[in-house]
């Protein structure tokens, strides 16, 4: 009988916690890491990988586009808004082994939501950019760098080891 009434509380305890996870708990991130070395691409703007997360499976980017205030246009910035998930700008992601390469693109990820645009003025910046780095956890080893560009022309550059949780020095 208490092989049955532990059997009983293990269950509820299972139950509780799905439901806390479906419930929105379980978007906690497992890890994350922030702050990298910018590079600026050109003089007017400047888009980059500012944090990498895992939630559950998922590997998700934060970037970061800015405009520096002498900018002369506004960049209209193409992509989908999940709502409750923020603004998924339309990207495509590269892999290259070493600095002087060739860029191989390995995917143009789908976004699911409704298609939005995101305006950026001069003197501006948009920090809620997010991306799927999913993509890019098969080729770490395989490749040194990978690349996120917008459909601006604007890219940002990062080392695959980084989207490990332990980095490999």
């Amino acid at each position: 009988m208490k092989i049955l009434g532990r059997a009983k509380m293990i269950l509820w305890t299972i139950c509780l916690l799905s439901v806390a996870l479906c419930a929105g708990f379980g978007n906690v991130p497992l890890w994350s890491r922030s702050s990298f070395v910018v590079s600026r691409h050109d003089k007017d703007s400047l888009f980059y990988l500012r944090t990498i997360r895992q939630d559950g499976l998922h590997l998700t980017g934060i970037c970061t586009y800015s405009q520096d205030p002498s900018a002369k246009q506004t960049v209209v910035i193409q992509g989908t808004d999940a709502k409750d998930g923020g603004f998924w700008p339309d990207v495509t992601s590269q892999v290259q082994n070493d600095s002087t390469g060739e860029w191989k693109t390995v995917a143009t990820p789908f976004n699911h939501g409704h298609r939005a645009t995101v305006t950026v003025k001069p003197g501006e910046a948009n920090q809620d950019l997010f991306v799927s780095l999913d993509i890019f956890l098969p080729l770490i080893g395989k490749h040194k760098l990978g690349r996120i560009l917008l459909g601006t022309g604007d890219s940002t550059v990062f080392e695959l080891r980084l989207l490990l949780e332990q980095e490999d020095e």
